[in-house]
């Protein structure tokens, strides 16, 4: 459910985002960060572009410019990397590397608004069916200017982003990991600026595998709960395990010894339990299942949530994939978790990343277990007879998910593609600890093959590899003379090739300018780049090509027309912002940098075109957005220093006409 007077509760991930996306003119996302075991390319993609997280459809040209400008960030499990052949570039992927029979196993989405900055904390992946099939549980909280209740809940998430993956190189020199960090920090510090904070922290985030125990943490908020054993223990988990150490053993130490045990689980999970999995000390044992067959009530609830679409002749099937875990005290105060952990020893004892939230629950034991039950339709009967004494150890299918294959690629610690010779080519260089080793693989990005010196690859033709801005997101290894198994990495862009990624984005300055006054404008790809969606592009009526800077009266009238529609929409930014006691941030990243860039691009034009008044046409164009610039000084005095820095930028030439020289000279005296 949602934490948030004011935006509601919402009981799928499919409503938050709905609501996110409602609000997107109003309140645009600014910056989006997803923890996660694994994820469906096309649920990504739908996430990060504000779609309907059902939707089958292909980024456009917008999309991108978007996602280069929030740059998603996606930390998963490195062993679920494939090829991913329709992620966009500009999307920050770093898998994270877990040792054996362990993985990155992490549940959260965070996304910044320019008002807000949302968390969901849960069990589910970003996965068709962790989405739309499993039973999953979630909480989503919301804060703002005007609610700040539990911000100790966003600053420890602020934290775990900024110490839980130092260790992980790539995610280590990730800038957008950095730039996220930073956003949190600024808001967090804006809002404790304001005073009157919220009330008294409810919510404690509980992690694995960052440092710190989850069963440690957890026994330490049981002690604060209560100073005798916790009464009972309610579970609620797809998987349990199989070794010779059970995590029950472990709770009966550090909170036990505990009387009463209930677990509840999906009847296929039946052969994975034995009566060893409740303790040597339970007296009260039982195993509550949930049965295949959906409920009356449940189709009630699914039919509701699809706006009352029939799915009573439908064949629904639904795994549970929660996990919940109740400790009952003796009073009224009992400690629930919800989150991304199994009922394991792996998931608890820090093998795992693991994360979920941890809260203290005043009233009646069996009413809280009781909407548990009613939520899972959970069978009240108890199956705790069926269960046999052991179970053996027999290795299952997924024990190979995590398990490192001959071949692994455990001594890269980073792929990054740079620049080279000023952005004429690009190469990719890898960070290894055994560089050698890279011999043994062929590497493709894509049709191309990597040929290696040392740790960096040949540089490629920036025309002849024409940087997709679809697809190739990761590298492919073959072990040489075997074609299997194929392993996949992503690389990273260094961020002199995040920089270009603006001028690769928009075919021109005027594409920049519609696409500020239309931000669903579609248009973009530049000459022989092709968008999935976009319409082919026909060229002028009946074929022709005409030269609208040929005639310079066509050229300014066509500019000034334009230029003046997004003027406003950069006025109201820059009054928004100088409202702010914090303004720098948001006006680098919503004003400057889109300003800058749009002076690059007439840059660019003015080198490219072939029309004998180019230099006329730039020079009168720059000299505007000065003098825009300079207007608006008086409400932020910023935009002054940006107008001077804009013009010294325009280099006079000996072969100007008088009228360009005479426009420069009077834009110069007014921003003196």
């Amino acid at each position: 459910m949602s934490h948030s007077p004011s935006h509601g509760e919402f009981d799928s991930l499919q409503s938050i985002f709905a609501d996110i996306a409602t609000n997107a003119r109003t309140d645009p996302i600014e910056r989006m960060v997803v923890l996660t075991y694994e994820f469906d390319d096309q649920q990504l993609i739908n996430l990060i572009a504000g779609r309907q997280l059902d939707d089958e459809f292909d980024l456009r040209t917008n999309h991108l410019r978007f996602i280069a400008a929030c740059q998603p960030l996606v930390l998963y499990d490195a062993r679920k990397t494939r090829e991913s052949n329709k992620l966009p570039h500009f999307l920050d992927l770093i898998p994270v590397r877990a040792k054996a029979y362990s993985c990155h196993h992490s549940k959260a989405y965070l996304i910044v608004t320019r008002d807000t900055v949302r968390l969901v904390l849960g069990s589910f992946n970003l996965t068709q069916t962790g989405l739309f099939s499993n039973r999953e549980v979630f909480m989503d909280f919301v804060w703002s200017g005007r609610e700040r209740a539990n911000a100790g809940l966003l600053r420890a998430f602020t934290d775990l982003l900024r110490n839980g993956y130092a260790q992980h190189p790539q995610a280590a020199a990730s800038p957008a990991l950095d730039a996220i960090v930073a956003t949190l920090d600024a808001r967090l510090e804006k809002w404790k600026a304001a005073g009157k904070g919220g009330p008294k922290e409810a919510y404690t985030l509980l992690s694995s595998g960052y440092g710190e125990t989850g069963l440690g943490q957890l026994a330490s908020l049981w002690r604060s709960v209560s100073a005798r054993p916790a009464r009972k223990l309610v579970v609620v988990s797809p998987f349990f395990d199989r070794g010779s150490s059970f995590l029950v053993d472990a709770l009966d130490r550090e909170v036990g010894p505990i009387r009463e045990i209930a677990v509840h689980t999906d009847a296929a999970n039946l052969p994975a339990l034995s009566k060893r999995h409740y303790g040597l000390h339970a007296q009260t044992r039982r195993l509550h299942l949930i049965p295949p067959a959906i409920r009356s009530e449940e189709l009630a609830r699914i039919a509701a949530a699809n706006d009352g679409t029939p799915v009573a002749s439908l064949n629904i099937v639904r795994r549970l994939h929660a996990k919940i875990l109740i400790l009952c005290g003796e009073g009224q105060r009992h400690l629930v978790y919800i989150g991304s952990a199994n009922f394991t020893c792996k998931a608890w004892n820090g093998d795992n990343h693991e994360l979920g939230l941890a809260w203290v629950q005043t009233g009646s034991a069996d009413t809280i277990v009781a909407q548990v039950v009613k939520a899972l339709s959970s069978s009240a009967a108890c199956s705790y007879a069926q269960l046999p004494e052991q179970i053996e150890a027999a290795e299952r299918e997924e024990d190979a998910l995590y398990e490192d294959a001959a071949g692994q690629l455990d001594f890269i610690r980073d792929i990054e593609l740079r620049a080279q010779d000023g952005l004429a080519s690009v190469a990719f260089h890898f960070g290894c600890d055994q560089p050698e080793r890279l011999r043994d693989y062929d590497i493709h990005w894509g049709e191309v093959p990597l040929t290696l010196e040392r740790t960096a690859s040949q540089p490629i033709c920036w025309n002849a590899s024409a940087l997709p801005l679809l697809g190739k997101r990761n590298l492919r290894f073959v072990p040489r003379g075997q074609p299997e198994p194929v392993f996949y990495l992503p690389f990273h862009h260094a961020a002199d090739l995040l920089a270009y990624s603006d001028l690769r984005l928009f075919a021109n300055a005027e594409d920049w300018l519609l696409y500020y006054l239309r931000p669903q404008y579609a248009g973009g790809g530049g000459r022989g780049e092709k968008i999935p969606g976009e319409p082919p592009d026909t060229g002028e009526p009946g074929g022709k090509t005409v030269d609208r800077e040929a005639n310079l009266v066509i050229a300014m009238q066509r500019h000034l027309s334009l230029f003046g529609e997004v003027e406003r929409v950069f006025e109201q930014r820059v009054a928004d912002i100088a409202r702010l006691a914090h303004w720098k941030e948001p006006w680098t990243r919503t004003v400057e940098k889109p300003l800058l860039l749009y002076a690059r691009l007439l840059d660019t034009e003015r080198d490219t075109s072939t029309s004998a008044l180019r230099d006329q046409v730039h020079g009168f164009k720059m000299g505007e957005l000065a003098l825009f610039c300079h207007r608006l000084g008086a409400q932020l005095p910023a935009m002054s220093v940006l107008a001077r820095r804009l013009v010294k930028g325009i280099k006079p030439r000996r072969a100007d006409p008088p009228v360009l020289k005479t426009y420069l000279e009077f834009c110069r005296s007014e921003l003196s």
